[in-house]
Order: structure tokens, then C-alpha cells, then sequence
């Protein structure tokens, strides 16, 4: 027995860890005559941390898939791709496809990674940056050393992150900087805006258009500017021999790798957690690695992207990797920097062969353009009408027949975003230039343009009373409109609460917002106010979205990794956690009604999946009413103990030496008589008969203490009274409907105390 308890104890624990396999096998490896209730509630409980895959399937598989959600019923299933693209699926089935923007002008970039994902940055000051990359023969000036393995002056200086702070140092002790300024590696930041000297297309000189998934266009442009593995002939090259973008900056494409200042963690995808919106002199110092950007003579063009983000331990020495140096703000630990006049011309210092080109304070967008940027296309709630948004500005009406895209306006900038209300009155567009246009539903005409964004639309949003709408953006705010007059209610800042307004969803009373974005943590606000509801700090990073769950008390949060968070809306409690063992998901969404899930990957994967069970216990309140309810006490892996973990022990502290009395008021026996259950403290305790062993705390500490317990006469479920009268219902398999005929027995639940 005692092996047996210590098999139920790792399972538990397994389930602690979030890891339903490991606890489901060594549960199913238990002797059947030793099994007891417990054994059937953690069997439970570890399978409503699974969620079933009922279908997956690839929709587009030649092209990239944008996004997957339920087109107005449980079983159909709207795929875009972004090649401007949709279908219409019943599992398998393709019911109908056409396409509705020009697939020549999404924006994506070949060879994009997520940590990408784009976000406004504002540098507040000046700064001055090497025309080249440090040379061989300038880091042995200063330093009187060359750590390059291939010498030759002309060549960057070929080596660690710790060798180019070593320069650094040396620079600042050789020729003192202006007040205010240092000798230093960029920040990322820094390093992208004299990247891009202006251009939003993948290198300098570029726009965002047909180059953006073209590999030949790509390689031809980049031919003009940098090394790499298609024309360097696999060697590293003098500074100097291709051409410099419009500030005078060369090598910025490839060459070698260039260090910046920043730290990150070791996983590069995971770059995408430092990702705020509206930040100012942004500058990570979290992380053993550091980051490197701009690519190299031995790797293909997408590497080379302005937006491209490497990072490697900053003690790697490898025949790639250089860097450039700036005379820039001191930063502090915060990333902000000391103000100071600044003058902008180019400067020299001869002794040293350098010559810096000034950068002058510039908003920008950091990043490459992936979903939030590109153009979209919805459903109608539970009906077959198609909304749609193109790359060159056009929304339109249509539906799955097949019939002509009906255009409704051009709006002369990507469209980025769109919403409709369930009641076909108004229809809300926003687009890559930061306009929200809002269109009555049924004339089709435009009633209100709105400014108040300075990059692309993210979201676009409608409240349920059709009453308001919000919008977010790039830019990092978040506005709030009434309707139908379409004047601001409030508006909040990203940066004040350290996240990125991506996506918005409002409850189902419109009292409450749910915020999330890329690789930042959800947020709830007062719909009403623009109050930030305050939640527990979340525990999980890499998130990717959020919605609220169709319970409306609880919101869902995947990460990239696969993780599927189910958090309670009052105190921001993580409840449950599923593992889909589904990686580099994009996005997921609701059926109608909540039974299915279905998720999108950035290989093209759609997975639809049975909702997990998250009501796993049911309560009935003072009026005789029942709910059912995710149990919140197990979800905390610290179970409160007993004084004493033997049971007779247990009772003599409570009472003095008393003999066992299962009539007793919150002392009760299982009908299999293998366990006891206790309320005699007021926690709801659960020992081992045979033993005395406490074997685990199902509650403590809720709205008040338990004051009696029992099971059910076939021992299934365990009945819990607290001191204000409510029970509470344990159950060993998923709990009926309510109303529904199996349901009647949890109102005979009274009638076990007697």
C-alpha cells in the first residue's frame, strides 16, 4: 500500500509539473484492487490537460498559411494563405476558394523569422555611427592587437562580442567622447535605423513589394550593396568595394556579422519576448547572449534582411563576426540616454582612420512585416458573407458562391484590419497607414475616418451592444470610440504598461477589454474607462494571442511553444495548462460555441482540437442552484498540510484520543472503505484508511472553511459543505450538462450527509 501511495504521490506531482502523460502512466501502471477515488479524480484531471486533435490538415500547402478560424458553425473552417488567398473547408473537403488581394504585394519577407515581429521605436537622440566596419588595421591602432586569423588591414577585424567591448574601452580612454557620449557597440535599435537610412523594404534601397518574396529580385538588390553566399565566392572582402546606402554607411549587408550592445537568451526565436510598442532608446540587458545583425559572405540573402535578428555567446570567435562601433548616448540600466547637443555633420579622427555619419532622432518601425501588417478577411457571424481586405486598399463584400467581389471603397493603403457587428450595421477597416474608416453596414457608405494612429492598424474591434469600437496599432496605442458619432472615449499607451496592443477582443457585455500581441502578456482593461484591471504578474512567456474563453471568466493565452494557459479573470489565477505538442503556432480561435479549438502554425499546419474540460468540479449554491467550476485550488501545487500527516495523530491534535466514529460530522468513509475524508480542520483532507497516511488537501482557505464531507453511495464523487452553505461537488469523469438527465443525481448530493 505504501508503494501504492507513493506512485499516487509522483503522479500528482507530474500533474504539478503540467505533465498528463507521465501522470496517466504511472497511474494506468497501478494494481486495479488498489485504485480508490483519488486514483479516478487525478486520471481526470490529468486528461482535461489534454486537449484531443479531431482534424489537421494543410490547406495551402505551396503557399503560407496566414490564419484558421470557424466560418460560422463548429465544422467550417475559414484558411487564408498569404499569397491572398482563402478556402472554405468541412474537414477535408475544400468547398469553395478564390482570392481577394494581389499576391505580388503582401509583405512578407522570404526567410522571416518570428522575433521580428514589428514594433514603433523611437530613438530621442543623436548619434554617430562608422561609415565601415571595424578594420584589422583600426582595432590594432587602439588596441595594439589583431585577434583575425586571416590578416589584412582592409578587412574587418574578425572577433568576440568581449574583443569589441575591449575596443571600446580602449577608444574611450584614447580619445575622450563628448559629455553625454560614449564609444560603444549600437543597440539593435541604433543599428537598424542606419540600416534602413529610410527604406521599409528588406535592405536598403528598398520598398516593401514583389522583392519582399522574391529571392532572385532579392539577391540581384543586394548584389549592389553586400557580400553574401552569392557573390563573395565564400571569403570575406575588403570594406568599402560595394556600394553604401543613402546615409554613406557600407556593409551594413553582409560581410561579417556585426555585434550589437543587447542581450538575449540563448533560443533566438525567443528574441520575441522584448518586443513593447512605443518604446523609447529601447536596450535589452537580459540574457547570456548578445545579439548580431546584418548577416555575412557566407550565408543566402534573407540572412543579410535589415530586420534579420542573429545572436550567438559573446565569447564565440568564428571567422563571421565583426562589428562597427558609435559615438552614442550612455544608457542606463532602463535604456534611456543622457540628452545632449549634438552637431550633424560627419566627423573623423585620423589618427585612428575612422569617420562616423550622424543619425539624427527618427520614430521608426523595427522589424519585418508578418500578420499584423497584412491584409484580412472575415466572416460574418454565422452567416456565409465574406468581408474582405486587400493589399492595394480595397474592402469588398462577397460570399462563398463564387460570385465577384462587390467593392465597397478604396482606401489607398493595405488594409489590415477588419470587423463587422452581428446586426450588419457598421463595418470598421483599418489600414497600413494608421486610417480607420467606419462604413454603415447596410448603405455601404463611409460615415468617419479616423488619424489617430501613426503606423499600421492591428486590431479593429467592435463592442457586442454596438455601442463602441477600439483600435490599436504598430505605434502602441490604443484608442476607444462611442458610436455612432465615432468620438473618443479614452486612450491608453503600451509603454505605460510595458506590452503591444496586437490584438483586442471585448467580453460579451462590453464592460471589460482583452489585450495581447506578440511575445507580450495579455492584459485586461475597463472598457468603460481605460483602467488596466490588475492580475496576478503572469507566469508564462512567448505568448503569441489571447481571447476569453465562451464562459466570459476566463481568458485563453497560447505561447509558440504550444502551450494553451487558462486564466481566471478576477485575479489573473493560471488554472490550467495544456501541452498541444504543436510548435511555431501563429494563431488559434473558437468555434460558435466554444467546443473546438483551432490552431495555425507557421508550417502551414491547421489543427483543429477538442476544447479541454476545464469545469472539473460543480458547486451548488444557497439557493439550490449549481454551476460547474475549473477547481482552483488544485491548480496551486502547494496543498496546504495537516498538522500531522498520520491520521490518528491528525485527530489527537484536533480532540484528544478519540475512536474512529465515521458518523461523525466531517469524518467519513469511502463506500470501498480505502480512504477517509476530513473536514475536522476545516480543510477538506483525504487520507488512506488502511495506513493513516494523509494522501492530499482537495480545499483550504476558499470564501470560507469546510464544515462536513461525504461521498457518494457508489463512492464516484466526493460532496464538500462550506460554513456559508455551498457545496461542493468532486467528480471522477466529466460532469454532465446542466438540465440534463445524468444531472439529476447531483440534486440527491443533500441527502448523502444523513
Amino acid at each position: 500500500m505504501r508503494n501504492y501511495l507513493g506512485k499516487i504521490d509522483e503522479a500528482q506531482k507530474a500533474l504539478n509539473k503540467q505533465n498528463p502523460e507521465l501522470a496517466l502512466s504511472i497511474l494506468d501502471s497501478q494494481p486495479k484492487d488498489l485504485r480508490s477515488w483519488y486514483w479516478s479524480r487525478l486520471s481526470f484531471l490529468a486528461k482535461c490537460m489534454q486537449s484531443k486533435e479531431v482534424l489537421s490538415f494543410s490547406p495551402h500547402p505551396e503557399k503560407r498559411l496566414f490564419s484558421a478560424s470557424f466560418a460560422g458553425n463548429e465544422d467550417t473552417v475559414l484558411t487564408l494563405c498569404k499569397e491572398g488567398e482563402y478556402a472554405l473547408w468541412s474537414g477535408h473537403a475544400k468547398l469553395a476558394s478564390g482570392s481577394f488581394s494581389d499576391p505580388a504585394k503582401f509583405p512578407n519577407e522570404v526567410g522571416r523569422f518570428s522575433n521580428e515581429a514589428q514594433r514603433a521605436v523611437t530613438l530621442s537622440n543623436p548619434y554617430w555611427i562608422g561609415e565601415t566596419e571595424i578594420t584589422q588595421e583600426q582595432y590594432e591602432i587602439v588596441t595594439s592587437k589583431n585577434p583575425s586569423l586571416d590578416k589584412n588591414s582592409s578587412f574587418p577585424v574578425i572577433c568576440s562580442w568581449f574583443d569589441a567591448q575591449k575596443f571600446c574601452k580602449e577608444l574611450n580612454k584614447q580619445q575622450k567622447p563628448p559629455t553625454g557620449y560614449i564609444w560603444r557597440l549600437p543597440t539593435e535599435a541604433e543599428w537598424e535605423l542606419a540600416c534602413r537610412a529610410g527604406s521599409d523594404g528588406p535592405y536598403c534601397e528598398s520598398i516593401v513589394g514583389p522583392m519582399n518574396h522574391d529571392v532572385e529580385l532579392s539577391e540581384k538588390h543586394l548584389d549592389q550593396f553586400g557580400w553574401f553566399a552569392g557573390n563573395s565566392g565564400n571569403k570575406i572582402h575588403p570594406v568599402k568595394q560595394k556600394l553604401p546606402n543613402s546615409l554613406g554607411l557600407y556593409d551594413m549587408h553582409g560581410n561579417v556579422w556585426e555585434w550589437c550592445l543587447d542581450s538575449t537568451q540563448s533560443e533566438k526565436v525567443n528574441m520575441l519576448e522584448q518586443r513593447v510598442s512605443g518604446e523609447i532608446n529601447p536596450f535589452s540587458t537580459t540574457g547570456n547572449w548578445k545579439t548580431l545583425r546584418g548577416g555575412c559572405y557566407d550565408v543566402k540573402a534573407d540572412r543579410c534582411r535589415t530586420a534579420y535578428r542573429g545572436a550567438n555567446a559573446p565569447s564565440i570567435v568564428q571567422g563571421d563576426r565583426g562589428f562597427r562601433i558609435v559615438l552614442g548616448p550612455i544608457l542606463n540600466y532602463e535604456g534611456n540616454s543622457t540628452r545632449n547637443e549634438f552637431s550633424n555633420k560627419t566627423i573623423g579622427f585620423d589618427q585612428f582612420k575612422l569617420t562616423l555619419l550622424p543619425i539624427l532622432p527618427k520614430t521608426f518601425l523595427m522589424g519585418s512585416p508578418g500578420i499584423l501588417s497584412s491584409p484580412k478577411a472575415i466572416t460574418r457571424a454565422f452567416g456565409n458573407e465574406f468581408i474582405t481586405g486587400s493589399s492595394d486598399g480595397i474592402i469588398g463584400i462577397t460570399d462563398f458562391s463564387g460570385r465577384p467581389i462587390e467593392q465597397i471603397a478604396d482606401l489607398n493603403s493595405s488594409i489590415t484590419s477588419i470587423d463587422a457587428t452581428s446586426d450588419k450595421q457598421w463595418i470598421l477597416a483599418g489600414c497600413a497607414n494608421g486610417e480607420v474608416y467606419l462604413f454603415d453596414g447596410k448603405s455601404l457608405k463611409l460615415k468617419n475616418k479616423l488619424t489617430q494612429h501613426s503606423f499600421a492598424v492591428t486590431s479593429s474591434v467592435f463592442g457586442p451592444n454596438g455601442r463602441s469600437f477600439s483600435t490599436s496599432g504598430l505605434d502602441g496605442k490604443l484608442h476607444t470610440y462611442r458610436l455612432p458619432k465615432a468620438d473618443k472615449k479614452w486612450s491608453v499607451y503600451g509603454t505605460d504598461h510595458n506590452t503591444s496592443f496586437d490584438f483586442l477582443e471585448y467580453n460579451s457585455d462590453g464592460s471589460r477589454i482583452l489585450t495581447s500581441g506578440l511575445g507580450v502578456l495579455p492584459k485586461l482593461f475597463n472598457a468603460h474607462n481605460g483602467k488596466e484591471i490588475k492580475l496576478n504578474p503572469f507566469p508564462y512567456i512567448g505568448c503569441v494571442k489571447s481571447r476569453f474563453f465562451p464562459n466570459e471568466e476566463s481568458f485563453v493565452s497560447v505561447t509558440q511553444s504550444g502551450m494553451l494557459l487558462f486564466t481566471e479573470t478576477s485575479r489573473g489565477l493560471v488554472y490550467q495548462i495544456v501541452k498541444l505538442n504543436l510548435k511555431n503556432i501563429i494563431d488559434f480561435s473558437f468555434s460558435p460555441y466554444g467546443k473546438k479549438i483551432i490552431f495555425s502554425t507557421s508550417e502551414g499546419i491547421c489543427s483543429v482540437r477538442k476544447t479541454p474540460i476545464i469545469n472539473n468540479i460543480c458547486i451548488q449554491d444557497e439557493t439550490k442552484g449549481f454551476k460547474q467550476s475549473p477547481d482552483f485550488f488544485f491548480a496551486l501545487a502547494n496543498k496546504t498540510e495537516p498538522y500531522s500527516k498520520q491520521l490518528p495523530d491528525f485527530l489527537t491534535d484536533l480532540d484528544g484520543p478519540v475512536k474512529p466514529d465515521f458518523s461523525k460530522k466531517g469524518y467519513r468513509l469511502s463506500p470501498d472503505k480505502k480512504l477517509v475524508l476530513t473536514t475536522l480542520d476545516g480543510a477538506l483532507r483525504l487520507w488512506c484508511f488502511e495506513t493513516g497516511q494523509w494522501i492530499s488537501t482537495l480545499g483550504d482557505k476558499l470564501i470560507s472553511p469546510f464544515v462536513d464531507c461525504t461521498f457518494s453511495p457508489d463512492g464516484s464523487l466526493i460532496v464538500a459543505k462550506l460554513e456559508t452553505n455551498e457545496l461542493l461537488i468532486y467528480p471522477t469523469t466529466n460532469p454532465p450538462g446542466l438540465g440534463t438527465p445524468k444531472y439529476k443525481v447531483y440534486s440527491q448530493v443533500e441527502s448523502w450527509f444523513d
